[in-house]
């Protein structure tokens, strides 16, 4: 589960992000942000471990990077970690890979 976001930083980043994914109409679909941060919560919702995603911010516009913490939120075990990048033509340098140019968010691990 996406742990409460308590880092000032953070939280003014995501709403920043927010705030953009409306103005480009990307908050849900593929390519969403709302979309792609569910995605993470359930893909390790199924674990039969406790496991905390933490958000962290990327030097990227309106990106993050994240880390799961099994057993114990963020004073657990780091297992997994990855980015949520903003690609688009107002992104700047990601400095990520993809096969196929979108314009939103996709999961990077």
């Amino acid at each position: 589960m996406l742990a409460k976001i308590t880092d000032t930083i953070v939280r003014e980043r995501l709403v920043s992000a927010m705030t953009h994914a409306r103005a480009i109409n990307r908050i849900h679909g593929t390519h969403g942000l709302v979309a792609n941060l569910r995605w993470l919560h359930k893909f390790f919702e199924s674990s039969k471990d406790h496991v905390v995603v933490r958000l962290y911010r990327d030097f990227a516009v309106h990106s993050f990077t994240w880390t799961a913490f099994r057993s114990g939120g963020e004073s657990g075990v780091p297992f997994y970690s990855g980015a949520l990048i903003y690609s688009g033509p107002d992104a700047g340098e990601t400095f990520s890979v993809s096969l196929a140019p979108y314009h939103g968010w996709s999961i990077h691990s």
